[in-house]
């Protein structure tokens, strides 16, 4: 059965989805320097599409390219943030009378009558289970 959340569950669900976004531009902003200077460093880097790997490079060849890494970095990290706050919502509705699962709708009225509300804010909760509370 299909309950509404409490407060405090959908504020740790927001606190999540925050988490998350946060982690995704800081993952972004470190993994494109370390991985391209990894290749760099230890696979080589390559004359024109096509072309066997060359040599690899020198750890004096490869720092003056840090700062512009990091700057191209950190723009695709804050991208990345942005993205993951604005299109990591729900779309997914559920009816309250009914328990069936739509396509957010301007309508707010299920097919059987029953109101509409946004499956994140919603929990199910299996009622057929018997209580856990045994003497």
């Amino acid at each position: 059965m299909w309950i509404p959340k409490t407060e405090d569950e959908l504020k740790f669900d927001e606190k999540k989805r925050e988490k998350n976004a946060r982690f995704s531009g800081l993952f972004f902003f470190f993994f494109i320097p370390v991985i391209t200077t990894l290749q760099n460093k230890f696979i080589g880097t390559q004359a024109y599409r096509g072309a066997p790997l060359e040599s690899t490079l020198t750890w004096t060849q490869i720092l003056p390219t840090l700062p512009n890494l990091f700057f191209i970095s950190s723009i695709g990290g804050i991208l990345s943030y942005l993205a993951f706050r604005k299109f990591n919502e729900f779309t997914t509705q559920v009816c309250l009378k009914c328990g069936k699962l739509k396509r957010f709708k301007k309508n707010e009225n299920c097919d059987c009558g029953g109101k509409l509300r946004l499956l994140n804010e919603m929990k199910w909760i299996d009622n057929s289970e018997p209580n856990q509370d045994k003497e």
